[in-house]
């Protein structure tokens, strides 16, 4: 009877202003509940539509994909070109305009070839779909190359190596002790084209060994994440595509006008929360086996040493934030062949910006067009690109970016994967496959 009780003012547990609560139970919570809520979707899955699996042997069918093989022989050769351009023919060629004549004619036949190859056989889209990753990439990377070996020749005939190397004493002795452009030789060039990096230098820091264990385990994680998109697409994206076709349909018009669009919004709706789980799931198993896994399996090989392809984009608190840390080969590759270069030239930064969001959404533009197969124009990927603008701003304020940084980030995940990422699969799904909705398409497509 003497104990006292309640001896001291003291907050809830759960109250807001309480210190040293810890939440690791319901964090635990949450996480069975996760995984019992994807589990009933994966027994749903099953119930509803069996095993859809299917060895993928048409991506392995030669004689159908033949092809891409010759394409990309023909892109190496390309790229064999422009090496022998600038390491023995810029001294005959004399002026800097042909110089770059040569190097672009060559950069625009490794990006236009694809297209003739694609367009006019019959290889798989996950083929189309590696063949023009491939071709952006080594477009991006000999632009990178003709762009650096430029600042060379010019800096050279001025005489101001020193200046514009004053931060790269690697690169300054490299040159002074072989000579430019002597220094560019073909195991180089060779070694180049397959680091996993778009900007060129002459020299990279290098591994003292290939650490075999960590090659393997990155071998295995790039095997495993292929096989779970595989699945993903397969097994839970592509019925539930299938099955949005019924939600929109071609009506005749009463009075024998041209047929009219129906749209049952409420499905769609369904369609579209119930695509968005499996897409989310894909696009972060594909950031981890392309960005992670396959990128650190060519810097093992090739004894890459900058190993920093992404940093946490995750903890995006505004778009500004994601595009800087998500993709970083071609976040640099965008800063210094483009938005510096136009800086420079006397342009604001407003105007560079959206060249930069402007020129990547053509690229992605053509990432998804060219291995569908669309013949009708569009234009919707390099919009939602370019729309992107005003949000990058909106988001970059102070509120979201350094007040209320968890608030920024739910934004940015709603945003990219629970309405835009859905919305665009739906949209280029029945841009390829359903040619019968032509006035959708039509509309779409901006005809």
């Amino acid at each position: 009877m003497n104990k006292l009780i309640h001896s001291k003012v003291q907050e809830s547990r759960l109250s807001v202003v309480a210190q040293g609560t810890d939440y690791r139970g319901f964090f635990n919570l949450f996480g069975m509940v996760l995984v019992a809520a994807n589990l009933r979707l994966v027994v749903e899955n099953l119930m509803k539509y069996g095993i859809l699996l299917e060895p993928p042997t048409s991506f392995f069918d030669f004689y159908k994909n033949w092809p891409c093989a010759v394409c990309y022989t023909v892109m190496v050769c390309c790229v064999l070109g422009i090496w022998i351009v600038e390491r023995y023919c810029a001294k005959v060629l004399g002026t800097d305009l042909r110089i770059n004549i040569c190097h672009v004619t060559i950069v625009v036949m490794m990006f236009v070839m694809p297209i003739g190859f694609i367009y006019g056989s019959n290889a798989t889209q996950m083929n189309a779909l590696v063949l023009v990753v491939f071709s952006i990439c080594w477009c991006m990377k000999m632009i990178s190359f003709a762009h650096t070996c430029y600042d060379i020749r010019h800096a050279k005939a001025r005489g101001v190596v020193d200046r514009l190397l004053a931060s790269d004493e690697t690169s300054r002795r490299i040159i002074i002790e072989k000579g430019f452009p002597d220094c560019l030789t073909f195991q180089y060039m060779a070694f180049y084209l397959a680091v996993p990096t778009l900007c060129f230098q002459l020299h990279y820091p290098r591994m003292r060994r290939i650490r075999k264990l960590r090659l393997a385990r990155h071998f295995g994680a790039a095997v495993v994440s292929t096989v779970f998109g595989y699945i993903l697409v397969e097994q839970y994206i592509s019925p539930t595509l299938t099955n949005a076709r019924s939600a929109v349909h071609m009506e005749v018009a009463t009075g024998g006008g041209p047929p009219q669009l129906r749209l049952s919004h409420l499905v769609l709706l369904e369609r579209l929360l119930k695509l968005s789980l499996p897409n989310l799931y894909l696009w972060l198993i594909m950031f981890y086996g392309l960005f992670h896994s396959w990128c650190n399996i060519l810097g093992e090989l090739t004894l890459f040493g900058d190993r920093c392809f992404y940093e946490d984009w995750w903890n995006a608190a505004s778009f500004a934030e994601y595009w800087k840390r998500w993709n970083l080969p071609v976040h640099h590759w965008f800063l210094r062949h483009m938005y510096f270069p136009l800086v420079r030239r006397g342009y604001s930064q407003l105007f560079a910006g959206f060249a930069v969001f402007l020129v990547s959404g053509l690229l992605h533009e053509f990432l998804v067009v060219v291995p569908l197969r669309l013949t009708r124009p569009t234009v919707l990927v390099t919009l939602a690109f370019v729309c992107q603008l005003p949000l990058v701003t909106l988001t970059a304020h102070p509120i979201l970016e350094r007040q209320h940084r968890t608030l920024g980030n739910m934004i940015f995940w709603f945003a990219f994967c629970f309405s835009g990422q859905p919305v665009a699969v739906i949209v280029y799904f029945f841009l390829a496959a359903d040619e019968e909705l032509v006035t959708f398409g039509s509309l779409l497509s901006l005809r």
